[in-house]
């Protein structure tokens, strides 16, 4: 009996690992572009979330790439698959969302689905920015305006990426209005939740208000001492009213607490989150997308 457990044990973990490498080749293949090795790595796995979710992403790119319908039909099929074998994961319910809104003839005709999946998820920022993409696209300047406050509301790093720049080089007009909307929704105080608290003194920062900013990021700490981004922002605020030893203090305790204070891309921070929870849940690489 023993030695039959040390079988079964050994040729799972043989199943798992080639699968594991297939999967990584594919991710490879499609992080350079190269659809057809891409597809044929994928091919090769067994029909399980993790893998069928991968197949989607890459029958997706591959639409992207040639404009072939039979890629959308192919992605749908195999993300409604593992939809059934992984219902707590919702992110083939928005993948296939945008396979549809690829659909000749149905273009935006899902608006109402994105809007529920991004008002039940409001933590999840791609939803939100997909909205905003949505409304900009089709010329909808209030609501996606409105849409991207809430991104960055959520995300506040997102006025330190490039894009940011780019667009308001891009369309200043439009820029000044999100700004608007956050400056009204800043002067609002938040619920009472420290997170929240310290996202609103981040924007205030960025957005130049250093009395609301202090007001909301030592209104954080006070609430919840540990955040570390919350100490680097009220650091970098005592830095700009010339409290140099105040400021070394505040960033010292933000370093201690394991603060991050990189600039992410774009891309990193719409996806980032579900590319982590992909790892730890289905313990191998999720194909970019």
């Amino acid at each position: 009996m023993p030695l039959l457990i040390w079988g079964t044990c050994l040729m799972s973990n043989l199943w798992i690992d080639r699968n594991n490498r297939l999967n990584a080749k594919s991710c490879l293949a499609a992080q350079n572009e190269e659809w057809n090795k891409a597809v044929d790595e994928i091919e090769k796995t067994e029909r399980i979330a993790p893998y069928l979710i991968n197949r989607g992403l890459v029958y997706l790119n591959l639409y992207d790439s040639l404009s072939d319908e039979q890629y959308l039909e192919k992605a749908d099929i195999v993300l409604e698959e593992a939809q059934k074998q992984n219902p707590y994961d919702v992110q083939p319910d928005y993948y296939r969302l945008m396979i549809r809104d690829r659909e000749k003839g149905k273009e935006g005709k899902n608006l109402p689905e994105l809007k529920r999946l991004a008002a039940r998820y409001p933590d999840k920022l791609l939803y939100k920015w997909t909205l905003y993409e949505w409304y900009y696209r089709k010329q909808d300047w209030g609501n996606a305006a409105t849409s991207l406050k809430d991104c960055v509301l959520e995300v506040p790093r997102i006025l330190d990426a490039k894009y940011w720049k780019k667009k308001t080089a891009e369309d200043a007009d439009f820029i000044r209005d999100v700004e608007s909307l956050l400056k009204i929704e800043i002067a609002k105080e938040p619920v009472e939740d420290p997170v929240v608290w310290a996202k609103y003194g981040s924007v205030s920062l960025k957005l130049g208000n250093l009395f609301l900013a202090e007001k909301y990021l030592e209104g954080a700490l006070n609430r919840l001492p540990n955040l570390s981004m919350a100490w680097h922002n009220l650091g970098k605020l005592a830095e700009m009213k010339g409290e140099k030893a105040v400021s070394t203090l505040y960033k010292k305790r933000a370093n201690i607490l394991g603060v991050r204070v990189e600039k992410f891309e774009l891309d990193r921070l719409l996806d980032g989150s579900y590319n982590f929870r992909f790892r730890i849940w289905y313990g191998c690489e999720k194909v970019k997308w």
